[in-house]
């Protein structure tokens, strides 16, 4: 059984004249993504691997999950910024085959795609939450048997939204 995590990163803030890709958290962003961290942490959803975008945003974000997720080892991948959910998918494809949980933080809409692609059972509220709304520091787990590069017809284990 291989275990996802699919992060949306936190609530990030528009400064005047940043560019999209070096965006950085909010106030509510900081607190949120502690929030996610201490919720994945107190679940026992704690991966071994982590691939996160480049962004700023969500760099941040895992910066503030990694205290909970100590031993998780960080990779840090551009092809999840702006990454549409068949990108997505080639990236998990590059998880080792040794590797039984993953997170991936990254961006909407390809993360939200991806998650509702991914999605073919699980818990009916989960489920339900899911095809509502994926907002800033929504935590999708999905759970397959099979490897990350065939990943699908995954079950729905839980969808929340942790906030600070």
């Amino acid at each position: 059984m291989r275990t996802l995590i699919l992060q949306r990163h936190a609530k990030s803030d528009y400064p005047p004249g940043v560019a999209d890709h070096d965006r950085p958290l909010s106030a509510r962003g900081h607190r949120d993504a502690h929030a996610a961290g201490e919720w994945l942490a107190a679940r026992n959803f704690i991966p071994a691997q982590a691939l996160v975008s480049t962004a700023v945003r969500t760099r941040q974000t895992w910066d503030l999950l990694q205290p909970h997720l100590p031993q998780t080892l960080v990779t840090w991948d551009s092809r999840i910024y702006e990454a549409t959910a068949a990108t997505l998918r080639r990236v998990l494809g590059d998880i080792s085959d040794d590797v039984t949980s993953a997170i991936l933080v990254g961006h909407n809409p390809g993360l939200e795609v991806l998650a509702a692609s991914l999605a073919r059972g699980g818990s009916p509220a989960a489920l339900t939450a899911l095809s509502q709304k994926y907002p800033t520091s929504a935590i999708a787990v999905v759970q397959s048997e099979k490897n990350w590069a065939q990943f699908d017809d995954a079950e729905l284990v839980e969808f929340v939204v942790p906030r600070g």
